[in-house]
């Protein structure tokens, strides 16, 4: 029996813990940045079963789920993708949900000292690492400010609430003089630590 009702529809198994108690369990996860909805089945609830009554007075209910957000702007510099040996400026957008990186270029915009530059996405596959190029970007523009906004109205992939104000990274062009680390992360994979560390340039791991 199908005693609840979720729009988007959510399909899992339902189990009576208690004689008050209704526990669902998903067969799939929720979607992201969505606004899930739930009512009763009034055809269960409106009969007697078990002791159990339906109250005429009991209003829909309705959660949403996290919504989306840029986590992180890593900024490198790094060859270029045409196997030429060039060194190029490059952005990994980095979201806390799945994206479309051919989406996110409608509704991304990037300036350097308030100027538009140009950018390429040179991947289409659903990711929440979005990779971008700025051929435009001269090595020698070093600590210029740079500014990273995804625009409102921005949907990631199974979302049904869009982006509701801009989401906006500022920081500066890291000199390509120099090798530094812009950041260590710490996580877990199976069960085992890893550390991550992000740096400013691409590095050779020709031993």
């Amino acid at each position: 029996t199908s005693y609840l009702k979720f729009t988007p529809d959510l399909p899992g198994q339902y189990r009576w813990i208690e004689r008050n108690k209704l526990q669902f369990n998903p067969s799939k996860q929720f979607n992201p940045s969505s606004k899930v909805k739930i009512s009763l089945n009034r055809t269960f609830f409106d009969t007697i079963q078990n002791g159990l009554f339906y109250i005429d007075d009991i209003e829909d209910m309705s959660f949403r789920t996290p919504l989306l957000d840029l986590k992180e702007t890593q900024m490198f510099w790094d060859l270029k993708d045409d196997q030429s040996g060039d060194i190029e400026l490059k952005l990994n957008l980095i979201f806390n949900h799945n994206v479309m990186p051919g989406k996110v270029n409608d509704f991304i915009n990037i300036k350097v000292e308030n100027e538009d530059v140009a950018f390429t996405i040179p991947s289409n596959q659903l990711t929440y690492i979005v990779p971008i190029s700025l051929p435009a970007i001269n090595k020698e523009d070093e600590q210029k400010a740079i500014e990273v906004t995804i625009k409102k109205g921005f949907l990631c992939e199974g979302a049904n609430i869009p982006l509701s104000e801009d989401i906006t990274n500022g920081l500066f062009l890291p000199s390509i003089k120099k090798l530094s680390v812009v950041n260590v992360n710490t996580s877990y994979v199976n069960n085992d630590p890893i550390i991550t560390v992000n740096t400013n340039q691409g590095v050779s791991t020709i031993d």
